[in-house]
């Protein structure tokens, strides 16, 4: 009887540190990006890969990186197959509550949006805003990535390519393409001499999560992480690869 009421009692111990361990264990996560050329072209490809990876070094679980594109990303969260997405713009303009999402607390940099127009019909945040004001039908056709309708206070046409949103502007299919500068390369290499810059204004670069508890939990494990890389310096110098602060040039007086 002696041997079983120890037997039992090793057998007690063993589960009791377990499920301990098993609490202390930090949850694995994944991570959904946005395929995006140069940004995240992969799972192991990518400025904002590397910034993911960075994130998981710092984390004591483990975290799963997965590409997809924009807007399929963005739905990874919400139906519960990702725990977060990167990137996201925050405009401080628009309230979240009614977005299907939350966004981390901490930002992983700021991202210059650009308005891309034709040089011929220019529009500005100032004509855009004045349409706004007036009301009414809004008069121009804007692009924006699919996925980000949401962040700007007018309406907006989604688009999956960005190089074909760009070579729309240039045959003025469109009236405008918003997108961060990180996309001035593809203006360059395509050498399009009608487009015209102007820069829409400066976002957070956000990370979506879910809402409810389980976003509060990642919130506290990015934002957690986020606090110790931007303390060390690295992530500043990891998002020197992601965007450049915005500056005012433009194609048609490049020389093409």
């Amino acid at each position: 009887m002696k041997k079983v009421l120890v037997f039992l009692s090793i057998i007690l111990l063993l589960l009791t540190f377990n499920i301990g361990f098993a609490q202390d264990k930090p949850r694995d996560l994944v991570a959904s990006l946005a395929q995006i050329p140069g940004l995240a072209d992969s799972p192991g490809k990518g400025a904002f890969v590397d910034i993911v990876k960075v994130i998981a070094e710092v984390y004591p679980g483990k975290i799963k990186i997965e590409v997809f594109p924009f807007e399929r990303s963005i739905k990874n969260v919400l139906e519960g197959r990702a725990d977060f997405h990167i990137p996201i713009l925050r405009n401080p303009a628009n309230s979240a509550l009614n977005l299907p999402y939350r966004y981390a607390t901490e930002k992983t940099g700021s991202v210059p949006i650009v308005i891309y127009s034709n040089k011929d019909k220019i529009i500005t945040k100032k004509t855009i805003d004045a349409a706004i004001a007036k009301g009414g039908k809004f008069p121009y056709s804007i692009e924006v990535a699919g996925g980000l309708e949401s962040v700007y206070p007018f309406p907006c046409i989604s688009s999956n390519n960005s190089e074909a949103s760009l070579l729309k502007v240039q045959n003025k299919r469109v009236d405008a393409f918003l997108f961060g500068n990180e996309i001035d390369q593809t203006v360059k290499s395509l050498k399009l001499k009608a487009i015209h810059r102007e820069l829409y204004g400066n976002f957070d670069d956000a990370i979506i999560i879910p809402k409810g508890p389980k976003g509060d939990e990642i919130d506290k494990i990015l934002s957690d992480c986020l606090r110790k890389l931007n303390a060390s310096g690295r992530l500043a110098e990891l998002y020197k690869k992601v965007r450049s602060p915005y500056t005012d040039w433009q194609p048609a007086e490049m020389g093409w």
